[in-house]
């Protein structure tokens, strides 16, 4: 449209974002103003007051900057982000505020659009890749690395490629193209750096439909039958409601994983509910003839108006939780009973860096404890070690990065920063001879639990004698790993090494689920969703074996106080865990804090 026009002389940016405004902006306010009322009744409070800051982005258009800035190693679960789909949306309306203008100033200026496009792809794309591998949540949500996969339609558009009349070749185009994008269905999992290499999948066999279908080969008969045109027209509304539908069925029914049964049903009415959005908001919008554009905007910015208002409310009322009582808003808040000495601390290797020292306050350091975040969300019971022994402390903690020599886990795009954070940590110790007690904590359970079984999309550790990706090589290397990490700190002299065992972790958000289960008088889920007594017993028998190689290292097991005689979450009605696996602050420093005191040689 935009090419056509510029070259017959007629282009408007007024009638452009006319057609844009009317194409996405009603459907998308209806469905921002019904998920917030549906918010403030089904949501807890942090869940609202996420889901405002988020409403308020999508109508602004910047959803993927937010939820970029969201992201990271403690961010807030995305299977339950309201209007979490509303980031391509974004995305999307950004493309279109730069295309009009680059194309017009390519064809003002005589340029060759299809050569220009045919050099700027693959430098888009390689951006992209780039940035998938190097900075992956950039590359996920915001606009440079996605820029290639919507040109890939701009090339569509200036005919790059020259038409092809073989009615074979086209036939063979068209089925290689649905190929492409069913097998990306399947093989794509989100352990995959993405876009990368893999969006090309999708991507490609989307241009290779459009490209050579047409109403006399078979992909081009399947997608004129009625049932199929008729989902592509209700199509947009539908990615509008499929994922507000599935999240609040979610939070109904208190539960991370719907059954499959709820799962149909969702997908059955948000397609009933795309139908409805369709008849009665989409295509009276988009009518020149049913609406003149002063009353779009007139009514857009009326529902605009109204939702901000309530998502503003939601902000500044901070979820407002005196929708709640006090016994489930005690659960709730448990979800920001973490310690915040983990989140300022990491990454940090220094021992002189006040906040992250700990213990007592007028001595110099002579510990350390080192790991990932869980053994970061440890470190309050250790303190209570600490202070009963009047030693001073410095926690050294990389999220997913236990400390273990010359172990990587693959595939992470991390994996560089968490191998230098481990090497920096050692020429630390090895430069302050007064460290004279080594702590190192993990979770070790998630290391060694990597079978095929527990989680579709897998990683797995290695190293360079043992790169195999499989489960039994995973337990090879975090054997060998611990022996290389034990003798490494060992040899630098007149240390002490303490094992911290893993805390068992549940399948749930801990305190989310049976808040959301007090307040909509669900099943009260007590025991552990997902607890292999027979793997934590190996572990356990790991970290055993290597305490009778030295006298100087030793091993405090923690899952059996939690799993005796049955998986707790609770400790005095109060969520153990801030999330699924990491312990709130109350129930490290009280309840493991003296576990630690009672077990420490």
């Amino acid at each position: 449209i935009i090419i056509n026009e510029a070259q017959e002389d007629r282009f408007s940016f007024l009638n452009f974002y006319e057609r844009r405004i009317r194409r996405i902006l009603p459907a998308l306010l209806f469905i921002v103003f019904l998920s917030i009322i549906a918010a403030y009744w089904l949501a807890l409070p942090n869940q609202l007051y996420d889901y405002s800051k988020s409403g308020l982005a999508a109508i602004f258009g910047i959803s993927n900057f937010f939820f970029w800035s969201q992201s990271g190693y403690f961010s807030p679960d995305s299977e339950f982000q309201l209007l979490l789909h509303t980031w391509s949306l974004g995305v999307e309306e950004q493309f279109y505020i730069f295309l009009p203008a680059i194309i017009l100033l390519l064809l003002k200026f005589r340029l060759n659009l299809k050569i220009i496009i045919s050099l700027s792809l693959p430098i888009m794309f390689l951006i992209g890749l780039w940035l998938s591998y190097n900075k992956s949540s950039v590359a996920y949500f915001l606009l440079p690395s996605r820029a290639w996969e919507l040109s890939i339609g701009v090339a569509l558009a200036a005919q790059i490629i020259p038409a092809i009349h073989n009615k074979t070749a086209l036939n063979i185009i068209s089925i290689l193209g649905v190929m492409a994008i069913v097998i990306s269905v399947f093989y794509i999992n989100k352990q995959m750096p993405f876009p990368g290499w893999v969006a090309l999948g999708p991507c490609l066999g989307t241009a290779a439909v459009i490209y050579a279908t047409n109403s006399n080969n078979i992909v081009g008969k399947l997608l004129s039958l009625p049932p199929i045109r008729f989902i592509g027209l209700t199509s947009y509304s539908y990615y509008l409601w499929h994922w507000p539908v599935l999240v609040c069925l979610k939070l109904y029914f208190a539960t991370e994983e719907l059954t499959t049964l709820v799962a149909v049903f969702g997908v059955i009415l948000s397609f009933i509910l795309a139908v409805f959005t369709w008849k009665f908001v989409e295509a009276p919008f988009r009518s020149n003839k049913t609406m003149s554009f002063p009353i779009v905007l007139k009514v857009t910015g009326t529902a605009a108006l109204f939702s901000i208002i309530l998502y503003v409310i939601g902000v500044y009322s901070k979820g407002m939780p005196q929708r709640f009582s006090e016994q489930t808003n005690a659960l709730i808040a448990a979800n920001s009973d973490f310690d915040h000495m983990d989140r300022q601390c990491q990454g940090i290797h220094d021992l002189e860096i006040p906040k992250c020292r700990f213990g007592a306050s007028n001595k110099p350091v002579d510990f350390v404890l080192i790991g990932d975040s869980h053994a970061g969300a440890i470190r309050p019971a250790i303190e209570a070690w600490a202070l009963s022994e009047s030693r001073t402390g410095t926690l050294l903690t990389k999220g997913g990065c236990p400390l273990l020599i010359g172990a990587v886990n693959t595939p992470d795009s991390d994996s560089k920063s968490c191998t230098k954070f481990k090497e920096d940590v050692i020429k630390l110790i090895e430069n302050n001879p007064n460290i004279k007690t080594i702590f190192l904590g993990g979770y070790w359970k998630g290391i060694f639990n990597t079978s095929k079984t527990e989680t579709p999309n897998k990683t797995f550790w290695v190293d360079a004698l043992n790169t195999e990706h499989s489960f039994e090589n995973s337990q090879r290397v975090l054997q060998h790993s611990l022996k290389s990490t034990a003798k490494k700190l060992l040899d630098i002299g007149n240390k002490k090494l303490i094992f911290i065992g893993t805390v068992p972790a549940a399948k749930y958000d801990v305190p989310r689920t049976l808040s959301l289960q007090s307040r909509n008088k669900k099943r009260y889920t007590e025991p552990l969703g997902e607890q292999d007594y027979t793997r934590l017993a190996e572990l356990d028998n790991i970290f055993r074996n290597l305490e009778k190689s030295s006298p100087n290292i030793s091993y405090v097991s923690l899952w059996e106080h939690f799993c005796s005689p049955e998986c707790k979450v609770t400790y005095k009605a109060l969520p153990i865990y801030s999330d699924s696996n990491h312990l709130t602050f109350t129930a490290a420093k009280e309840f493991v804090g003296q576990i630690i005191i009672d077990e420490m040689p």
